[in-house]
């Protein structure tokens, strides 16, 4: 299954640090990454599928443009996982059944939602808020 991680630029092309960081994400990871690179200042103003709905993505390379707001949570904190390329953590494939969570993240599910709680790299519980 392909992990589709979403890089933000601010122009119509990247920018040579913005390219770059790219690049090196690029090379530090294997397949099944696919690394979609959207413009933050296109010309309808969204970066998503319209109507404030974001492009579903296993992360975010964070390339030096601002995260858009679709793409942020209620407290303004990205809603993917970040990944930084000049930090990228060693053996940072996944395999199929793993993912990645951050501290307060909110998993959508049946029926409601739940908010994780991460302490010192550890998942200790959550708050399940039904719909």
């Amino acid at each position: 299954m392909t992990k589709k991680v979403l890089a933000f630029i601010a122009g119509r092309v990247p920018t040579s640090q913005e390219a770059a960081a790219i690049a090196k994400f690029n090379s530090l990871v294997a397949a099944p990454y696919e690394v979609v690179v959207m413009n933050v200042n296109n010309t309808n103003g969204s970066t998503g599928y319209g109507e404030g709905r974001p492009v579903p993505a296993d992360g975010i390379i964070h390339v030096g443009a601002t995260i858009p707001a679709e793409y942020l949570d209620e407290d303004d904190e990205p809603i993917y996982t970040v990944i930084d390329p000049d930090n990228i953590p060693v053996g940072f494939v996944l395999e199929p059944t793993q993912a990645v969570v951050k501290h307060d993240q909110v998993i959508a599910g049946t029926g409601g939602s739940f908010k994780v709680t991460v302490v010192n790299g550890v998942i200790t519980g959550g708050v399940w808020t039904a719909a």
